[in-house]
Formats: C-alpha cells, sequence, structure tokens
C-alpha cells in the first residue's frame, strides 16, 4: 500500500494547502481500504462498458480521494479522462486486458503522457504515473458533461479480429467455393451462376448428365445452356417456383412458341392437370400437398426442370409435347385422375403399368422409363416364353430433346487459323467440346429412337407406327413440335457443310485428273458457302446451284 508522505511545496501556497488536504483524504481512503472498512459503491455488472465508465469517473469527480482505488480520473479542463487498467479492472472484477479491449472495441484511445502534463493537467495524487493512459473517444464526444443516455449510445466496433474457429470456417468455405468453381469451368456462364447461388444443384446436374452420357458433351454442354437461359428468361434469378405457376409459364410458353395457337380450351385445360399430375408423379410436386405430408414438395427448382426437359423436350416445346399424348377434353369419369391417351401410363411403376397393359384392349402401352430420365418403356403383351416370363415384352426409347436444336459446328481447321482474339470465348469452349463429339445422327434432328434397333422417329404417331402397332382414330397422337425457321435452315446446313467439306477433299485428290480452273473455281466457291453457313444465313438454293455448276464444270 502506497502512502503519500513527501510532498512537493509549490510556489502558490493555496495549491499547497489543497493537494495537502487531497493526500490526507487519499491516505485516509486507502488506509479504510486496506483494513477493509472502506465501501465503495460499485455498478451493476450487467451494465455496459460505456455505462459502467461514466459511472466510476462519476465517483471519482464526487470524491477524488477514490481516483487510486477506482483508477479513473477527468483532467481539470473536463474534456478528456486518464485510466489505470490494472486498477480499473480490480474495481470492475476484469482482467486489465479485458478492460483494454473494450476500450478499444468503443473507440477509446491510449496516449502515453508526459510528467509536465500530468502536473498541469491531472490530479498530483496519481500513483505510478506510468500505468496511466489517456483515453480519448476518436467517434463519439465523451467529457465531463455527457451524461449516461448519451455514454450509452456509444457504439461498438466490428470485430476484426475472428477467432480460431471463425478463421478455419471462413477458409472451409473458400476452399469449398475454390473447388465449385473448378467443377463448374465447363458448364454454361448462365448454369454456373445459377450453382453458385444454389451449390446442391450441382449434384442433379452430375446425376443427370451422367445418365445420359452416350450423348456427346457438346450436346450436354447446349442442352444444359438452353434449359438454364429459357429458366432464367421465365421465371429471372428465382431458385424455386410454385407448381401451379411453373406450369402455366410452360403453356404460355408454348403459346409464344406458335405450337399452342389452334388448340382449343378444353384441350389447354386437359395439357395442364396433365402437367401437375407428371410433376407429382416423377418429382412429388404439389400445388398444395395435403397437411402431414412433409415429403411432398410444392416448388419445382432448376434441376426438376432439366429432369422434365430430358423426357419432353426444351421448356417451350414441353406443352406441345403433352398436347401430343392428351386427349382432346377431360374425361367424363369421375375418378379420372389424368387426361392422357389410354395407351400413355405416366408412371415409373414397372408392376402398375404391367397390370394396366394386360387389362387395356389395345395389348400395348407406353410408361416412363424408372432408370433413364430421357427414357420410355413400350410395353407389348405376347405369349409366356424364355424371353417374356410375364408374357410382356419391354422395349427401350430414348427420347432426343435438342432435336433439330443444336447450333452449326464450325470447322476445325478454320477455328485453328483463326485469331485468338475472335475465339476467346465461344470456340475455345468450342474446341474443349469437340474433344470427345460423337457422331451420332439422332443429334441432327430426330426425337426418338429405339435401342438395340435402327428405328428412329420424329413424333409419337411415326414411331408407333414404325413399332407395329395399330391405334384407334380418336386415340392416335397429333404432333405439335413447332421449330423456327431459322433453326432448321441452320440445322440443314450443318449436313451441307460436311458434304461440301468431303466434296473439297475429293477434288483435291483428283487434282491431277481435273482441269485446274474448275477446281479453282468449285474451291472459292465452297469457301464462300463455309462463311456463310458460320453466319448462320444459309441460301439452300446457292448451294445447290454452286454444286451442280461445279460438278457441270468438272
Amino acid at each position: 500500500m502506497q502512502f503519500y508522505n513527501n510532498l512537493p511545496f509549490p510556489q502558490n501556497a493555496m495549491i499547497y494547502n489543497q493537494q495537502r488536504m487531497q493526500f490526507t483524504n487519499v491516505n485516509r481512503c486507502l488506509q479504510a481500504n486496506a483494513n477493509g472498512n472502506l465501501i465503495i459503491e460499485k455498478p451493476n455488472p450487467n451494465l455496459k462498458f460505456c455505462r459502467k465508465l461514466w459511472f466510476a469517473l462519476k465517483k471519482t469527480q464526487e470524491n477524488p480521494a477514490l481516483i487510486p482505488i477506482i483508477g479513473l480520473a477527468w483532467a481539470f479542463h473536463g474534456r478528456s479522462f486518464i485510466a489505470n487498467s490494472e486498477i480499473l479492472g480490480n474495481y470492475l472484477n476484469l482482467k486489465s486486458n479485458s478492460i483494454n479491449t473494450n476500450f478499444r472495441q468503443h473507440y477509446f484511445g491510449s496516449i502515453a503522457l508526459t510528467d509536465k502534463e500530468f502536473e498541469r493537467d491531472y490530479p498530483a495524487i496519481l500513483p505510478n504515473k506510468k500505468s496511466w493512459r489517456k483515453r480519448p473517444n476518436s467517434r463519439c464526444e465523451f467529457t465531463i458533461h455527457t451524461t449516461e443516455e448519451q455514454a450509452d449510445k456509444i457504439p461498438i466496433k466490428k470485430k476484426i479480429h475472428q477467432s480460431r474457429s471463425n478463421r478455419s470456417r471462413s477458409n472451409q468455405k473458400r476452399k469449398e467455393k475454390k473447388k465449385l468453381l473448378r467443377a463448374i469451368k465447363c458448364y454454361p456462364n448462365c448454369l454456373k451462376r445459377a450453382i453458385v447461388s444454389s451449390p446442391s444443384l450441382l449434384n442433379e446436374v452430375k446425376r443427370l448428365m451422367a445418365a445420359v452420357s452416350r450423348n456427346s458433351r457438346r450436346w450436354q454442354f447446349y442442352f444444359l445452356k438452353r434449359v438454364a437461359s429459357d429458366f432464367a428468361s421465365i421465371f429471372g434469378r428465382r431458385r424455386k417456383i410454385p407448381a401451379r405457376e411453373f406450369v402455366n409459364a410452360l403453356i404460355h410458353a408454348g403459346v409464344l412458341n406458335k405450337s399452342l395457337l389452334n388448340i382449343p380450351p378444353a384441350k389447354i385445360e386437359v395439357i395442364h392437370r396433365n402437367l401437375e399430375w407428371l410433376l407429382f408423379t416423377c418429382f412429388s410436386i404439389q400445388d398444395s400437398p395435403p397437411k402431414g405430408q412433409n415429403e411432398v414438395r410444392s416448388e419445382v427448382n432448376l434441376s426438376d426442370a432439366i429432369s422434365l426437359c430430358l423426357r419432353f423436350g426444351l421448356l417451350p416445346d414441353i406443352a406441345a409435347a403433352i398436347a401430343e399424348i392428351s386427349l382432346d377434353k377431360w374425361p367424363s369419369s369421375s375418378d379420372a385422375s389424368s387426361g392422357f391417351l389410354p395407351w400413355f401410363l405416366p408412371t415409373r411403376d414397372s408392376i402398375f403399368a404391367f397390370n394396366l397393359t394386360r387389362d387395356n384392349t389395345f395389348g400395348w402401352s407406353i410408361k416412363l422409363s424408372g432408370s433413364a430420365p430421357d427414357g420410355f418403356s413400350f410395353l407389348r403383351c405376347e405369349g409366356e416364353n424364355e424371353e417374356s416370363p410375364g408374357g410382356l415384352i419391354t422395349t427401350k426409347i430414348r427420347f432426343n430433346a435438342m432435336a433439330r436444336r443444336l447450333p452449326p459446328q464450325p470447322d476445325s481447321n478454320q477455328i485453328s487459323n483463326q485469331n485468338i482474339d475472335d475465339t476467346s470465348n465461344h470456340n475455345l469452349q468450342q474446341r474443349e467440346l469437340n474433344r470427345n463429339l460423337s457422331n451420332d445422327t439422332l443429334e441432327y434432328g430426330r426425337r426418338f429412337f429405339v435401342e438395340g434397333s435402327e428405328i428412329l422417329a420424329d413424333s409419337w404417331s411415326e414411331l408407333l407406327s414404325l413399332l407395329g402397332v395399330e391405334i384407334p382414330l380418336e386415340f392416335a397422337p397429333k404432333s405439335y413440335f413447332q421449330i423456327a425457321e431459322s433453326e432448321v435452315c441452320a440445322n440443314h446446313s450443318i449436313i451441307l457443310f460436311k458434304i461440301l467439306h468431303r466434296m473439297e477433299k475429293t477434288v483435291k485428290l483428283a487434282g491431277s485428273l481435273l482441269h485446274r480452273d474448275s477446281i479453282s473455281t468449285f474451291l472459292n466457291a465452297n469457301s464462300l458457302m463455309r462463311q456463310r453457313f458460320l453466319k448462320w444465313q444459309p441460301s439452300l438454293n446457292l448451294i445447290f446451284s454452286t454444286i451442280l455448276m461445279n460438278f457441270q464444270a468438272i
């Protein structure tokens, strides 16, 4: 315990007497505190730090003899104060580090004072002056005239230094984001944005693309690009869409696509209800889920849209695809759950479909494939044998959602000769896609093909005819599939482009036997046509006339 005995004699006798009285009072307080007889009122421990600070300074202002015990003191001018963190911590039952942390969080600085500043601005009764620091506030005014309410409003800094666990979590999130960006670098930009906002979508996309991996990377790239861009153009940045709104948007897209213009309202209603039934059958999505059935969802996300497009076409074509297999009006039976044509079973349950196929009058049916997201199953009743023990033969049918929809593919030789500035975006991605490009003829326009055979078809009626089944006229499917004229022309240009490219090679090989002038004329015309193909502005008449002209010259 430090007592104050030696007092320097100032020039002013009045100041000397005041300081003498202060030292006498301080010695009495220190002696009483040492003996445990001094009772000092302390602030409520639940108060904010600034209110505790204001309370303690108020005490030392009323009784300066408590300054060495509380650890706070106002300057003579009342615009600043000094604090001893160790003494103040003992008074508030806090550690000195906690006191300093609280000062920093509330914008109180820490300034060391010289002996001259101590003698000029602060009482001379301070013990161990080196441990006292001036604490100005850089954010708010805090003076001897500050009220308790004003002190309570002093803001707190946001924590800059995170704990070790928070830092590890942040690092883990950054690593996961980098890993996610690496995993989606080959996807279209519109799909990348959707996956970044909803990372769980990546696993669904991978699962669906793995199930249709027989299609080339180019097919998968443009399919995902088209579905994601259509979904974003219709619904914006929303992740989940109510089922009824989703169905209404598909029908509206079909109307804009001019594929549902001549369909009567009664059939539009059937299409609407059939779409809702498919959402419930395939994805357990229902507009108003019954109470107590938590497993039934009421909203559609992008992965649901991708899965639906794999089986029925792009979003603008889905309504027309459903119209092709829907009745003209809703069945009059009160227990009818769907309005599909009798031979189409909107279910993936094989046992249920087998029983219905045996009981119907057709002897065959089409059901949704249970394993392939882009497939159907053709069931036909036959006599029981080793190949069909249940009396049914199953044939797998696959659907091509990008029928006549792929853009033209530039020639690889011409891509390599282009300037790198022109190929920085699309063409560089095209090179990556062309590495594993298959020459599947289905990519150029056929909607259906039967596995294990050469059967290709553009509509259900053509497919069923090739499968050798008879359909009553009232139950015959009618195709509503439409495609823009520019897209048809562009896809025809792909085939003609390849023909001309092969003809060019043939003419070059036969150069020694043909006239050089006719060869150069053909090659020049061929290069001009190639440029037009790459610009998506083909002219079929010019193509065929040029081919005939060059053959006549040869």
